[in-house]
């Protein structure tokens, strides 16, 4: 190059750098938008509320899928909310379907954890005969829970099916950007979630008022977004939708016949909210939307059950729109990509960093950090984890045991949370029991609990019982463990009992005898592999006993009485009122002694066993209980008695009466269904029962036995087990029976 043409140049060149600098910059700034500018329109779906019908989300994704439809944003409310969530942290159509149809709903729509994995102390309220609704008294005033489900076992399984995306609080991280909708309960107003815990946003979203407790978010009381924004397509389309695929599986009005159940009534009450402001997101659609309405008749919000008929009813609701949404459709090669960023497999196990507990209320820490097994420098173990918060959740004085993992990443911090009963800490239950034979012969019961707990550090409680009709009592107790894990306690108690036992001549009443006793009593104890008790004690106490009608020749008894106890009870059981799986055992002895006071000695042994087994609604269970005076003689007041429903169905109550007991029965019954207007299980079957009493040990024998047998319809209503039943025995002795109360 001629050295004179250089310096020329290098002056063009630079003076030309603005201009080629801004063509490049042009030139790139256009390529940019180029690559940003979607080849095709953004897609965003915009889910509806409406409980157990939310499953016709999963049919419409999986045809979603099936067609190549990719989802760029989505917003969701209520059971929208829950789908929705589920499938932007990362699930496919299918995991969400196993998951939804293989789920106990009972466990998950219930506060507490399965019966059989609950401590004894627990346990032994489910014996009695108690309602299961709890009121607090604060200040002499009734308080109640803001809800009938606190959502122990549901933040559990939100928790567990979310966990892939455990540690993102920004909603726009997740696989799909995702928006839940609530209502702030103080306003009306919509909250839109957009970050925090995925699954506490879910849970908000959820949370009909009435059935669940709000949820405390950044210092808004929420419940269930359908009461603001049934469903959301203005939301959607804020996330920059030019697409909206709007799926609207809310409830049509009910008549009359279709308000069944809670759900259905609670459901009925949101519809009236929800309808006008479903009908104003209806109208932001335009002709490039898509509207999809499965028709899902019949199905009822609370009709979780039928999951897998759901799903299949929203699958085929959305093949119909096939020919809207092949237009939306993208090639395989872009569907596989978009398709391997939204799936999230479970990765490598989550690796624990630190444990620790946030302050509990009322409920010293130390108790809580007794029952805590996972440790740091582990991996996260959600079985491990669940039996933590069950332990912690046996306390007693949570409504809800609740967890967080902190951090990005496979590493991450534990948080173990609990919210106190909000209308504790004092508690108050009634009861009732209820036998009638058709024959005149009528017995009820009345009771009443009242608890004092979180008396101190160590928990102590004081129980205080009150019971009138056939049997009086009155029972007041002080129960003090002796170490924050509760293992051993001390229970000093005072009480005192009326018992009213009829006496027959072979089938003819012909008196009935009183009893009462007064006293106090002093037991040490411990508590066992989750379900066992062992109690070890003295009781003082004066007892009177008299004819009170009739029979003026039966003993009389104005005495002291003081005895050794001692009570083993090792229980399974996954339901007290009608078993379905477990065992139980219950041994108790009684030793009155006179170098304790007694003007009568004698001993008592009464052993009592059942154990269950279910396949599929089909349940056998089967029962032995013996009893034994040990070679002493029992006074009249306190011999064994034997006769009713169960106990050789075809006797009438406490017929049989004497110095040694054997019962052997085996039980059957199938759950046909669910009453109406409660879902209670009602159940059909029938017993077989072989037993007699004896006044003499060596008269025991096989062939000695009474046999009978019933048949009865049983619910498991909210009141307790509920009978109607049918009792025969040898000889043509029959009886029919109304029963309310225990029986196992």
């Amino acid at each position: 190059m001629n050295p004179r043409i250089l310096p020329a140049a290098l002056l063009l060149a630079i003076g030309l750098l603005p201009a080629l600098a801004a063509a490049t910059d042009a030139t790139a700034t256009a390529g940019e938008r180029r690559a940003e500018a979607p080849a095709r329109p953004k897609i965003g779906l915009a889910l509806s509320g409406g409980g157990a019908r939310g499953a016709a989300h999963i049919g419409v994704l999986k045809v979603l899928e099936e067609l190549r439809v990719p989802v760029d944003v989505i917003a969701g409310t209520s059971a929208g909310g829950i789908m929705g969530g589920f499938y932007a942290a990362g699930l496919s159509p299918e995991e969400m379907a196993q998951s939804l149809i293989h789920l106990d709903w009972d466990a998950v729509l219930s506060d507490r954890p399965s019966r059989e994995r609950l401590s004894y102390r627990l346990k032994e309220k489910d014996r009695t005969d108690l309602f299961e609704l709890e009121l607090g008294v604060r200040d002499f005033h009734i308080a109640l829970s803001q809800g009938l489900i606190a959502g122990h076992n549901l933040n559990f399984y939100l928790r567990g099916v979310t966990l892939r995306s455990a540690g993102i609080t920004d909603f726009d991280r997740l696989p799909i950007p995702f928006r839940a909708v609530a209502t702030d309960l103080e306003t009306g107003e919509a909250v839109i979630l957009g970050g925090g815990e995925l699954a506490d946003a879910l849970r908000a979203s959820m949370a009909v008022p009435g059935i669940f407790t709000p949820v405390e978010i950044d210092g808004r009381l929420l419940v269930d977004g359908g009461m603001s924004s049934q469903l959301p397509i203005d939301i959607v389309r804020a996330l920059g939708a030019d697409v909206v695929i709007a799926v609207n599986i809310g409830t049509p009005p009910h008549t009359r016949d279709g308000l069944g159940t809670l759900f259905d009534i609670s459901s009925q009450t949101l519809s009236f909210l929800t309808r006008k402001n479903t009908a104003e997101q209806l109208q932001r659609l335009t002709a490039r939307d898509l509207l999809i309405e499965p028709p899902l008749p019949g199905v009822s919000v609370a009709d979780f059950v039928r999951a897998a008929d759901i799903i299949e009813l929203g699958e085929q609701t959305a093949r119909l729109h096939g020919e809207r949404l092949r237009a939306l459709s993208v090639s395989e090669a872009e569907y596989a990509a978009w398709r391997a960023r939204q799936r999230v497999e479970p990765g490598r196990p989550i690796h624990l960093n630190r444990v620790g507990i946030a302050r509990p209320e009322r409920v010293a820490r130390k108790r809580v950090l007794a029952r805590l097994r996972t440790e740091a420098g582990r991996p996260l173990d959600l079985a491990a984890l669940e039996d933590d918060l069950t332990r912690i959740y046996d306390l007693g004085d949570f409504e809800r045991v609740d967890y967080r993992l902190i951090g990005d990443g496979s590493e991450k911090d534990l948080e173990i949370q609990t919210r106190a009963k909000s209308w504790g800490p004092n508690y108050l239950r009634f009861g009732l029991s209820l036998v009638d034979d058709f024959e005149g012969d009528s017995r009820f019961n009345l009771l009443t609990d009242f608890t004092l707990t979180a008396l101190n550090r160590l928990g102590g409680e004081w129980k205080n019982e009150l019971g009138i009709g056939h049997e009086r009592r009155f029972l007041t107790e002080l129960y003090q463990p002796l170490d924050y894990a509760g293992r051993f306690f001390v229970a000093p108690r005072f009480q005192y009992r009326q018992d009213i036992r009829d006496v027959y001549e072979d089938d003819r009443r012909v008196a009935q005898y009183r009893s009462k006793r007064a006293g106090a009593g002093l037991d040490v104890g411990a508590q066992f592999l989750r379900g066992g008790e062992l109690r070890l004690g003295i009781v003082r106490d004066r007892v009177e006993a008299a004819p009170r009608i009739g029979a003026a020749t039966l003993p009389s008894y104005n005495i002291q009485q003081g005895a050794y106890v001692a009570n083993l009870v090792y229980d399974k059981l996954d339901n007290v009122n009608f078993p379905r799986h477990g065992h139980a055992l219950l041994t108790r002895l009684y030793l009155a002694r006179d170098d304790l006071g007694a003007d009568a000695t004698y001993d008592k042994l009464l052993v009592d066993w059942l154990t269950a087994g279910t396949r599929g609604r089909h349940t056998l269970l089967a029962g032995l209980r013996l009893g034994s005076a040990l070679g002493t003689e029992l006074p009249f007041y306190d011999s064994f008695e034997l006769g009713g429903f169960l106990e050789l169905s075809g006797y009438l109550t406490g017929q049989l009466q004497g110095q040694h007991l054997g019962l052997a029965r085996l039980m059957y019954y199938y759950q046909t269904g669910r009453m109406p207007g409660t879902g209670s299980r009602v159940f059909v079957g029938g017993s077989l029962e072989a037993g007699n009493v004896w006044e003499r040990r060596e008269r025991m024998r096989l062939d000695d036995l009474h046999k009978g047998g019933s048949v009865f319809t049983g619910v498991d209503s909210v009141l307790g087990p509920l009978y109607l039943a049918y009792g025969y025995s040898e000889g043509g002795r029959d009886a029919f029976y109304l029963l309310l109360g225990k029986n196992f």
